[in-house]
């Protein structure tokens, strides 16, 4: 029932909200040029706008290529608090080959652009844990079934989904798999991952009071410049540059912030690198 309208409409299921992972796969694959497995369906720019402004990429208008079917449903007439969004969750992560997270991989830039983009959206967010301070430890996929059927099914799946990289994946059976995947809390004590926590608490508080991300379409706009993507309401703008060069706009309003130290208002001109977010009070 993934993308399906009537999940949260009163009329059918009427459930308050739903997963939707479109944002995730539209950033990432993006960000990343990951376009394989569930992601196979993304990889345009054109992707991101989308779900930002209409919640669902698989809308019922294009056919998946993961499953050879159309799948979804529209979500413009959606409220936005029936999607929560995210920038990477157990699944997506553990269901990696090597359980690798997005600032692993890729690196303090994608990823702090990705969480403003999440946090910047109308929509209700969800963190995953150690994300909030880059935390850079796998996450694997790890069980601890009894049913030797079943544990013997699980390591042949894993073994059958990597085959394709000739790449046999930790046994998920295994107490190492567990334990590599715990978190490393003596992070936060560096002054790199203390500054991404920052980050993020400056984010969330932000998105609690409504300056960025209010829960609702109302005086929202969404649009592109390039390879850069504006969220404009009433109060802020919010840049989200995911191209790799930096970028110039000339502004009316104090910088609030950004995940970018270098970025800069001079003279009413924000100087915005490539993979960088900035947010300008406006009003």
């Amino acid at each position: 029932m993934r993308n399906d309208r009537w999940v949260t409409n009163p009329r059918k299921y009427n459930y308050e909200s739903q997963w939707n992972d479109d944002l995730n796969y539209a950033t990432f694959s993006y960000l990343t040029k990951e376009t394989t497995h569930n992601y196979q369906n993304f990889g345009q720019f054109a992707d991101i706008l989308k779900t930002l402004s209409s919640g669902f990429v698989m809308d019922g208008s294009r056919k998946c290529n993961l499953y050879k079917t159309f799948k979804g449903s529209s979500g413009v007439d959606t409220h936005p608090r029936e999607h929560i969004v995210h920038i990477q969750d157990h699944d997506q992560v553990g269901n990696r080959a090597h359980g690798d997270r997005m600032i692993s991989s890729y690196g303090r830039a994608k990823a702090l652009l990705g969480i403003t983009a999440v946090l910047a959206a109308p929509y209700i967010p969800m963190l995953f844990i150690g994300e909030e301070y880059g935390e850079t430890q796998p996450f694997w996929f790890f069980t601890d079934f009894n049913d030797t059927s079943v544990i013997r099914g699980v390591r042949s799946g894993r073994k059958r989904e990597f085959a394709y990289q000739g790449y046999e994946p930790l046994d998920p059976q295994s107490e190492a798999a567990f334990l590599q995947s715990k978190l490393d809390w003596h992070k936060l004590t560096q002054p790199e991952h203390q500054q991404i926590f920052e980050y993020y608490q400056q984010l969330i508080r932000l998105k609690k009071y409504g300056v960025i991300g209010a829960i609702s379409r109302n005086n929202l706009s969404i649009s592109a410049i390039g390879e850069v993507i504006l969220i404009r309401n009433l109060e802020c703008d919010v840049y989200l540059n995911f191209g790799a060069t930096s970028q110039t706009f000339s502004v009316d309003g104090q910088l609030l912030l950004s995940s970018d130290s270098k970025t800069l208002i001079e003279q009413q001109q924000l100087t915005l690198n490539g993979f960088s977010a900035a947010i300008v009070h406006t009003s």
